[in-house]
């Protein structure tokens, strides 16, 4: 064996768990997949298995970095240090990840770490997963057109939804799990703004939240304003229903759509 394919051999093994889990469970086995003379696969195992899973989890957590890593930073958070190299290397069996596989296998890790959670913190985990392939999507798929009905509507860079918690403690990147336990129920409302493939999260309130689900598709002013009146009155805000639409307005959450005259 040339040294050449000693080192794609060590490269493999380094990177696989399938592999390395081979050569130290069934190292006849090893040895026949990479045709090894007896000293030769001697010398393969001469490497801690701890060094080898601690590798395999660098290299993989590193190649999660480049693009996919904010969106599972949430799930892994939830996840003591020994936990994540563990899970992620149960993942990496028998797929071949390479650098740029980790965004088209994103919500697959994300399925399979709720798959793996502890039962006591199942619906914890499946949560905070569906808030993660969410943002991914939301920061992912190609913008929608504007529609052409006239009308005001949610622009559509813009998405916003409801989640099973106080919305404060799920737009941090790392969650105190108890914390989250404690409040389950409280439900929060995100906006999301994805800007270049990355994205920007917001706190909103309920107000908020009715205001945009009223305008999903465009409706004329006045139908937004009179959704606006109601929801003041109904949430007791100190301010005007035109002021509320405003806000959206200048921050170009709400826009105009074709044929749409501002100048009300």
């Amino acid at each position: 064996m040339s040294l050449a394919e000693i080192q794609r051999m060590m490269l493999k093994v380094t990177i696989s768990p399938d592999l390395s889990d081979e050569l130290f469970v069934r190292p006849e086995d090893a040895g026949d997949r990479f045709g090894l003379e007896e000293e030769e696969l001697q010398a393969a195992r001469q490497l801690p298995r701890r060094v080898i899973e601690s590798f395999q989890y660098a290299v993989a957590h590193k190649r999660l970095s480049k693009s996919a890593l904010p969106f599972v930073r949430r799930t892994l958070s939830l996840l003591t240090y020994e936990q994540t190299k563990r899970l992620t290397r149960d993942f990496l069996r028998g797929r071949d990840m390479h650098q740029n596989e980790w965004a088209a296998q994103l919500a697959a890790f994300l399925d399979f770490a709720a798959a793996q959670a502890e039962p006591a913190r199942a619906r914890l985990f499946a949560d905070i997963t569906a808030f993660e392939k969410w943002m991914h999507a939301c920061a992912t798929s190609p913008a929608t057109p504007l529609p052409e009905q006239p009308g005001y509507c949610v622009a559509p860079h813009v998405h916003f939804r409801a989640f099973p918690y106080p919305s404060e403690l799920i737009i941090e990147e790392r969650l105190d799990p108890e914390l989250l336990e404690r409040h389950y129920g409280q439900i929060g409302y995100v906006l999301c703004c994805p800007d270049s493939g990355k994205i920007d999260l917001y706190e909103i309130d309920q107000a908020c939240y009715e205001l945009l689900s009223s305008c999903r598709q465009p409706v004329a002013m006045e139908a937004l304003a009179a959704a606006a009146d109601r929801i003041v009155r109904a949430y007791a805000l100190e301010k005007e229903p035109q002021d509320m639409i405003d806000e959206l307005l200048d921050m170009n959450i709400i826009v105009s759509t074709k044929g749409e005259d501002q100048g009300w």
